[in-house]
């Protein structure tokens, strides 16, 4: 019974390090080099990786930054790190950061779905409206949130 055991420790240890050299020499030669200003620029950044400045997060962000022109980069804005992350990242590049409004979050807190009744309110506010079904999915005292982005708030919300 014990030999079989161990002729199994062996067989499985045995494919474990022809995996694990697999492995290494397929990293070796797919292995990619990084931009270093765009990982300077990443270090800039808040790294909340939120995706508020529409990329996929911060490292994304940067790289796009780095391979940016003086055009390109005016049209980038990280709204989390705002304006003085910006004038770092333009500074760090020879570029200068383009003015852009602040943004803020819009919370909206809708006591029930969209029905007839408030659908008009809800698209008055601005607040998407999804089709209801004969039957609702959820019951209709589920808390409905919504965030939006304006640049600056209106009027409180009701």
């Amino acid at each position: 019974m014990s030999e079989v055991i161990v002729a199994n420790i062996i067989v499985l240890s045995s494919i474990a390090v022809a995996a694990a050299i697999i492995l290494y020499f397929a990293a070796q030669k797919f292995k990619t080099e990084s931009n270093p200003v765009a990982d300077e620029i990443a270090a800039m950044l808040p790294q909340a990786n939120c995706g508020a400045c529409g990329k996929a997060g911060c490292q994304d962000f940067a790289n796009a930054c780095a391979a940016a022109d003086a055009e390109s980069f005016a049209r980038l804005y990280c709204p989390v790190g705002g304006a003085k992350v910006m004038n770092t990242v333009a500074a760090r590049l020879g570029y200068s950061s383009a003015e852009h409004e602040p943004t803020v979050a819009v919370l909206a807190l809708a006591k029930t779905l969209p029905t007839k009744s408030n659908t008009s309110a809800s698209r008055a506010a601005g607040l998407p409206i999804a089709p209801l079904s004969a039957k609702p999915a959820v019951p209709t005292a589920v808390c409905v949130w919504v965030t939006a982005f304006a640049t600056a708030p209106s009027a409180p919300l009701k």
